[in-house]
């Protein structure tokens, strides 16, 4: 009997020395949530660096891979927005399309008992990409094991992805700026000319116009009562001002325009001289 004893603790110390091959004890201790701001007409899109510390908990030296755990594969996640998670060194961890293959996590250094690490990663959302305004998320969980492939979850902690898509509405002279003169030189009644108008917007929007004449030409002051009218239509429909236009849906990266004719009305019997209008045009969200 006593020599049987003797083997039984001989076998149970050998079992607990030799250990689970996943005996590395780690905890992440901090992740802040990345959180971007994004203009869809822009020519650069949005990124930012981040970092998520862990630190060894353990009584021995160990190596850690962090994943990216999406939790919403099905869902659109950031507003439909394309988007990727990235490795310094350029590996994928996450992205907006879920693949079939395996993500890649981040791996640690060795690190001794009570030492801790920074993961470094990026998110970028691509430019080009127009989307109404809003504050979207994507929810991850990030994800500590050993780096030995082992199975077991050491610690995790959920991440919000947020990015914010701020509303935009342009409008200009198509090919120039803001501002244009349009010389009619010698009035003619009936005669015409066309300009037009580039608009950008990622949502609805409206048209205000307004004359300073309310619809003609006039001479300078102290003759401004010498007035010759005139027709605007904007994409084949008459304009009276003032006027609110519209609604128009939001457009695509390249913007939409719309075109402007101005028409010469009666001419009969009006004084020689100059004459002038100012038309000013503004863009608004649609209500």
């Amino acid at each position: 009997m006593r020599a049987m004893r003797a083997a039984l603790l001989a076998a149970a110390a050998l079992a607990l020395g030799q250990g689970p091959a996943w005996a590395c004890a780690g905890q992440i201790t901090a992740a802040p949530e990345p959180r971007l701001t994004y203009q869809p007409f822009e020519v650069a899109g949005a990124a930012a660096e981040q970092r998520v510390t862990v630190r060894n908990n353990g009584g021995e030296a160990c190596i850690f891979q962090l994943d990216f755990a999406r939790l919403d594969h099905a869902g659109q996640g950031l507003g439909g927005l394309d988007f990727t998670i990235k490795g310094v060194s350029g590996e994928v961890l996450a992205a907006a399309a879920p693949s079939s293959a395996s993500a890649a996590g981040l791996t640690s250094r060795p690190l001794a008992p009570d030492e801790s690490f920074d993961f470094v990663y990026s998110v970028s959302v691509p430019a080009g990409q127009v989307t109404p305004p809003g504050d979207y998320q994507q929810m991850f969980e990030l994800r500590l094991r050993g780096a030995s492939g082992a199975p077991q979850i050491l610690d995790t902690r959920p991440l919000r992805l947020s990015c914010l898509v701020q509303r935009y509405l342009s409008i200009n002279i198509a090919g120039a700026g803001t501002r244009t003169t349009i010389d009619f030189g010698v009035l003619a009644e009936g005669a015409t000319r066309h300009v037009r108008i580039a608009t950008r917007s990622n949502q609805p929007f409206a048209l205000a116009a307004t004359s300073q004449n309310g619809g003609a030409m006039a001479m300078a002051p102290p003759l401004q009562s010498w007035r010759v009218p005139y027709a605007m239509t904007l994409n084949g429909a008459a304009v009276a001002f003032p006027a609110s236009l519209g609604p128009f849906n939001g457009t695509g990266l390249a913007g939409h325009e719309l075109d402007i004719v101005f028409t010469i009305g009666d001419i009969a019997n009006k004084r020689a001289g100059l004459y002038a209008d100012e038309i000013t045009i503004e863009i608004k969200p649609a209500i």
